[in-house]
């Protein structure tokens, strides 16, 4: 079965998301990927690609591992424009 595999947040409080297979075992879900001994599975959840093989592919090569959100709510902060921008840009109609 494909999917995604999904690590809880760390520090950062952001998600990772990684393309990710298991096998269908009389009613479970078993994955037999080795992985690193201090990363608990039971922390890790599967997240279960409900289109097609041949739909997942293309994702899989495309984001084979994603972070979300993007950017931490500090980088967020970090980006925004400074409020005299802020409030030029707030009073033009787009």
């Amino acid at each position: 079965m494909r999917g995604w595999i999904v690590w809880p947040p760390g520090e950062t409080r952001q998600r990772r998301f990684m393309a990710h297979s298991v096998v269908g075992m009389i009613g479970e879900l078993v994955d037999i990927t080795p992985i690193e001994a201090n990363t608990p599975r039971e922390k890790l959840l599967f997240l279960r690609h409900l289109g097609s093989n041949a739909e997942f592919e293309p994702m899989k090569t495309a984001c084979a591992e994603v972070v979300y959100p993007l950017f931490t709510w500090e980088e967020w902060r970090e980006m925004r424009p400074s409020a005299e921008v802020e409030e030029a840009w707030g009073s033009r109609e787009c």
